[in-house]
């Protein structure tokens, strides 16, 4: 009987125990319940303090860079009208240089704003054009040019539209002052087309504002001026191919196979085709080739060449097999020999060599036509060949096809003793040649080359050679990668 009551008392001990453990057991799960939870929130609020810090920031940047944007506008606009008032070009120096750095600050704001392309891109190009404009003015002012008849109508048109514009931006910054916020999250986030049907009033009223813009816009003129924003560019024909007939598929094939090689092919079939309705862009037939030695056996092609359906002239080439590595390597005046007569039996005579880089076991030429013995630094032809066996690995003949004719040279003005004495006595002159060079605007100039050291460093000077007039300076850099100029 004693045992039994030892044995029970062991037993409600033992109960006790397990009672205590589980316990402390659904306390300690509970605790750790607690923590996590407790983690949880604390990671959501700094989450959400973090979301509406940012959102913050973005509203503040948003709203700095308009009001900037719409400051510079209106600076712009009183420029503009001042330009009329002058009639010496070094009265317009200061003016045009105004011009040109409040159109470029202002294209910068706007384009930070939450608006999609489509709305803000007639904008953007109006500044971006209006600062280029304005530069190629500024530097025709500094030569102490006078403006032309056209130029004086282009000015009148881009003070209409700035005087358009600013007073779109000046009804925002009202609608503004009369208590209608911009929210730039929502146009962010919505679209400012989603935001003129279920927006805010507010954001309603400042959203459509902007969005009026665009058709404020739609009578936009062309502008046609010595830059590279000038609507002329966007618009060239490919000098090269435009009077050559529209070749067929099939013909297209048998190019590509010869300029590739039908010896190194493996395979060829033909991946895209350009729509010939597509405004100002070469429509090309599209071939990718699988070459015989290609060391990649898994990939379906090995090469991918343009061949345009205009005149049949191959565009751009990439062989994107490996060049193994080796000490062996070719030398670069037979490989420069080798790539020109390619190039000749390719139907691109009188190219000449200029510069070269080496880039990954293949050397790049780049290519320029010479007419007449004047270097034509417009037809340019880019050639990729591997260094170990002299293959054709890369190819690209944009500029040429863009612009290459035969030229009605003009006759120099001035003599290339007179052109030399353009230049500092420092710049001791090598070499003195005939080019024809392209400037921003695509105008293409007749110069003299001169070919020279300033103390260690090497220069190319352009020297107009119907004015005598600077148009560029390149620096030649020299390293064992090659010759380029900058």
């Amino acid at each position: 009987m004693p045992d039994k009551k030892i044995e029970d008392r062991q037993t409600n001990k033992d109960n006790f125990l397990l009672r205590l453990k589980k316990k402390l057991s659904d306390r300690h799960i509970y605790s750790v319940f607690v923590v996590i939870i407790a983690v949880m929130i604390g990671i959501g609020v700094y989450i959400y303090k973090e979301k509406a810090n940012y959102e913050t920031y973005l509203q503040n940047t948003f709203q700095n860079s308009f009001y900037e944007g719409a400051k510079y506008i209106d600076d712009v606009d009183n420029l503009l009208a001042k330009i009329n008032v002058t009639n010496k070009p070094n009265q317009r120096v200061k003016i045009f240089t105004d011009l040109y750095r409040e159109a470029a600050s202002a294209q910068t704001n706007m384009g930070r704003l939450p608006y999609n392309q489509e709305t803000m891109s007639t904008v953007l190009k109006f500044l971006t054009q209006l600062s280029d404009f304005s530069y190629a003015m500024l530097i025709k002012s500094a030569d102490n040019q006078d403006l032309t008849k056209e130029e004086v109508k282009q000015i009148n048109d881009l003070s209409k539209y700035a005087t358009v514009l600013s007073t779109k931006m000046a009804q925002i910054k009202q609608d503004v002052s009369d208590g209608n916020r911009i929210n730039w999250g929502e146009i962010q986030k919505e679209g400012e087309q989603t935001m003129n049907m279920k927006g805010s009033a507010s954001t309603k009223a400042v959203a459509g504002s902007i969005s009026g813009v665009k058709k404020d816009f739609q009578n936009y003129p062309t502008l046609i001026y010595d830059g590279p924003f000038s609507d002329h560019i966007q618009k060239m024909e490919p000098e090269f191919l435009k009077d050559k007939a529209y070749i067929k598929k099939d013909e297209a094939l048998k190019i590509a196979k010869d300029f590739i090689g039908q010896d190194k092919i493996s395979k060829i079939d033909m991946t895209f085709v350009t729509d010939t309705k597509q405004k100002y862009v070469i429509p090309v037939y599209r071939f990718a080739a699988k070459m015989k030695n290609d060391t990649n056996k898994e990939r379906d092609y090995s090469v991918i060449l343009d061949i345009t359906q205009q005149g049949g002239k191959p565009l751009w080439m990439l062989n994107y097999n490996e060049i193994p590595q080796t000490n062996k390597e070719l030398k670069l005046e037979d490989l420069s020999a080798k790539t020109k007569d390619f190039l000749n039996n390719k139907g691109y005579p009188n190219m000449e060599v200029n510069y070269y880089e080496i880039v990954d076991g293949a050397v790049v030429f780049n290519f320029a036509y010479e007419q007449d013995g004047v270097t034509i630094y417009s037809d340019l032809i880019k050639v990729k060949v591997s260094l170990v066996d002299g293959d054709v690995v890369g190819f690209e003949s944009q500029g040429y096809a863009m612009t290459h004719k035969e030229r009605e040279l003009p006759i120099p003005k001035i003599t290339a003793e007179q052109a030399k004495k353009e230049v500092s006595n420092t710049f001791k002159i090598e070499r003195v040649k005939l080019t024809l060079i392209p400037l921003n605007s695509k105008r293409e100039v007749l110069c003299y080359e001169l070919k020279g050291k300033n103390g260690e460093k090497d220069f190319l000077v352009y020297v107009n050679a119907l004015t005598g007039k600077h148009e560029n300076i390149l620096e030649v850099i020299k390293n064992e990668n090659g010759v380029f100029t900058q």
